[in-house]
């Protein structure tokens, strides 16, 4: 990377995290039961994706929650009001690690972090290939 550096952007996805992405693909290993999450700790995962990427981690949250086991997903609205205790929570570090361990914990394989580095990496293909249209195919 240093080698290249002031060349213009980098799409070597060893270069950038997409934390958006990287996050929901963290969920997908995070079983939505109440067996497996409890209340609790679905508010803190609320906070961790708040601390990683603030406002914006509602939806991502709200989708994942709607997601989860028949009958105790209570409505946006319900899961916005529990989204203003999740921006309460400061602990939590702003690069996501703490949703990443939480993923490591229930898939030990970690085939989530596999799954996210490739389709990380296919976004930047699909984003080098934009801009070298953009450029008239240069």
């Amino acid at each position: 990377m240093i080698r290249h550096a002031g060349l213009g952007l980098s799409f070597d996805p060893r270069d950038s995290d997409d934390i958006e992405l990287k996050i929901q693909y963290a969920l997908d290993a995070i079983p939505k039961s109440r067996s497996n999450i409890g209340y609790l700790d679905w508010v803190k995962i609320g906070g961790m994706i708040f601390c990683a990427v603030g406002e914006d981690g509602f939806d991502i949250w709200h989708e994942w929650s709607a997601a989860g086991e028949p009958g105790t997903y209570l409505g946006e609205e319900s899961c916005r009001d529990k989204w203003i205790e999740c921006c309460k929570f400061t602990e939590f570090g702003r690069d996501g690690a703490s949703i990443f361990m939480l993923a490591d914990k229930f898939d030990s394989r970690r085939v989530w972090r596999m799954a996210y580095a490739t389709a990380h990496a296919n976004q930047l293909r699909a984003d080098q290939a934009r801009c070298i249209l953009a450029r008239g195919g240069q």
